[in-house]
């Protein structure tokens, strides 16, 4: 067997090893000058951003696009670019499906993939070079069960395909195997494909941020800048391990797996988790055939769904197989510090046993590599995504985290963009906001719902009417000519549980 190590390095689905040879010297340079740190006298700013990945980039991007005027400074606590990790055999891809069982995502998806397209005009990068969907994206499992989780149940996942008219593909256990012979499944199993699925490409999406940002004049990234702690005086400060800089406006923190970290600095507990995961390379056989970005499960067993991508963007003898479980589902870190950086035999067993059984036709199962570093991914207990202001901070200090979240990002960051520059008159005079009592805006909107501040706080990303037509929540009132309407309501643990309880109940009997 042939197992060697490859050092990378990943935070909740942002990989920092991105610089590598092929990379044009001219744009290395442009993206070098983004990331310089300032040594003038100014420490304000108007909006400070705290991490450094996709969202909180692309959020800076539009703040300056919207506003061309606002001095902005993104705070990452290690480097955006790490080339001591850079590796051609880095994992460098990051799934992107339109396929859900909850149409909120559904909805959040399909506005993500024309805000992508955009995004790649903006960065003058061609069609696809972001978000590639040559190969499109196939969902493989039993379709003959009932599951409760975002992406494991196929009757209704086929339900809103049909609702929405997404044009996805439903293939027969017959059909899925003379299409994609890559994989061998029991004869129960089926497939949707949609062709406007596939995988982000985090490489050229990096490249891009950096190359509008060492655009901006107004926008600064101090990288190797840790945050420390916040006070709010007539502007918000903050401390660092560098020093003291101001935002006159607004803050906002982009955490990752830092959240609950985070949270002890503001006082609010939220009942988040981290999952520690590898990244198994096997090599193709040369009768290997193409194949789509997958993902597949057995309903029968919660620890084994595997996902993976069509080839490696640098070096295409090999794929990437990811497990998305852990050992102990009941037992995931709370912190970043526990990060161990090793592989767990168990999970190596599972995938070595999958890919045995499955795609022994298409890989040589005995020679492959495991990367060195493990990546972190975050998770709410309802798989939810958290996007509001910090309670007690006086609408100052915004938080985004949790979730697979790298298929979201130019959403996010369209409306933080919209929540930093328009606050309280979000609801007039954001595209993503209520008009009306009874009508919205047809690409959507978000509303945020907090817990009362009792030393906790929670965010919950909900949209209206027309982005959900199927079991509404009505007469919910935040003011005189304001109905939020909802199609769900998911709980966080909260140190007030009852309360938590309380909310989630009423919301259910609406």
């Amino acid at each position: 067997m042939t197992s060697q190590k490859v050092s990378t390095q990943y935070l909740n689905d942002f990989h920092t090893s991105f610089f590598n040879g092929w990379i044009e010297g001219a744009l290395s340079s442009a993206v070098r000058a983004a990331l310089s740190i300032s040594t003038g006298i100014e420490i304000t700013y108007d909006v400070v951003i705290i991490g450094g990945d996709p969202v909180g980039l692309m959020t800076a991007i539009f703040l300056s696009l919207k506003q061309p005027t606002l001095r902005i400074a993104i705070i990452e606590k290690e480097t955006i670019l790490n080339n001591s990790n850079s590796n051609s055999g880095s994992f460098k891809q990051q799934q992107f499906s339109q396929m859900h069982n909850e149409q909120y995502l559904v909805e959040l998806a399909n506005m993500s993939f024309s805000l992508w397209r955009q995004f790649e005009q903006m960065a003058n990068m061609s069609f696809g070079s972001i978000l590639n969907t040559d190969d499109g994206y196939l969902l493989v499992g039993d379709f003959n069960t009932n599951q409760s989780t975002i992406v494991d149940d196929f009757k209704l996942i086929k339900q809103i395909c049909e609702n929405l008219r997404m044009g996805c593909e439903y293939l027969n256990n017959t059909q899925l195997k003379m299409r994609y012979p890559t994989f061998s499944f029991p004869l129960q199993y089926q497939g949707i494909f949609h062709h406007q699925s596939g995988y982000i490409n985090m490489n050229t999406l990096t490249i891009a941020l950096l190359r509008i940002i060492s655009q901006k004049r107004n926008i600064i990234i101090r990288q190797q800048e840790e945050f420390l702690s916040l006070k709010l005086n007539n502007q918000t400060e903050i401390t660092t391990n560098r020093g003291i800089l101001y935002a006159s406006r607004k803050v906002l923190i982009v955490p990752g797996p830092y959240t609950k970290n985070i949270s002890h600095l503001f006082n609010f507990h939220l009942d988040i988790t981290l999952w520690e995961l590898p990244i198994y390379y096997f090599r193709l056989l040369p009768n290997a055939t193409r194949f789509p970005t997958w993902l597949t499960w057995n309903s029968k067993d919660r620890q084994s769904i595997f996902f993976g991508f069509p080839s490696m963007l640098t070096s295409s003898g090999y794929i990437a197989v990811l497990p998305r479980f852990i050992r102990n589902l009941s037992k995931p870190l709370l912190y970043p510090s526990q990060r161990t950086n090793t592989t767990d035999n168990f999970l190596t067993q599972k995938v070595l046993e999958w890919v045995s059984l499955h795609m022994a036709t298409q890989v040589n199962v005995s020679d492959y590599y495991v990367n060195e570093q493990t990546y972190l991914t975050t998770f709410l207990p309802d798989n939810g995504f958290l996007l509001d202001y910090i309670s007690q901070t006086n609408r100052r200090v915004l938080i985004q985290t949790a979730g697979w979240n790298m298929k979201f990002v130019p959403i996010w960051s369209d409306i933080l963009s919209d929540m930093i520059l328009f606050d309280e008159a979000m609801n007039t005079s954001s595209k993503y906001a209520k008009k009306t009592t009874a009508f919205v805006i047809s690409s959507g909107i978000a509303m945020r719902f907090m817990d009362e501040p009792v030393a906790t706080m929670a965010i919950i990303i909900s949209f209206c009417s027309s982005l959900f037509p199927i079991g509404l929540v009505n007469d919910v009132s935040t003011g005189p000519e304001l109905k939020i309407f909802t199609q769900i309501f998911r709980s966080f643990k909260f140190i007030v549980q009852q309360r938590a309880r309380e909310r989630k109940a009423a919301f259910d009997a609406l």
